[in-house]
């Protein structure tokens, strides 16, 4: 936002990027919560296998 108070980059190729930005944050997180859900389910099919094996 500095840049634009400045003058050293146009307002609309901020807002675009930014957009752009919030996006791929958005899908990271997105990723983030699968991987860990992965996990969780494989934690607990391991924890299964045990009781299997006991």
């Amino acid at each position: 936002m500095n840049l634009v108070k400045e003058g050293l980059i146009d307002k609309g190729l901020y807002i675009n990027q930014t957009a752009e930005l919030e996006q791929s944050t958005h899908q990271c997180q997105q990723q983030i919560k699968q991987i860990n859900s992965n996990n969780t389910d494989n934690a607990n099919n391991l924890e299964d296998f045990r009781d299997l094996l006991r």
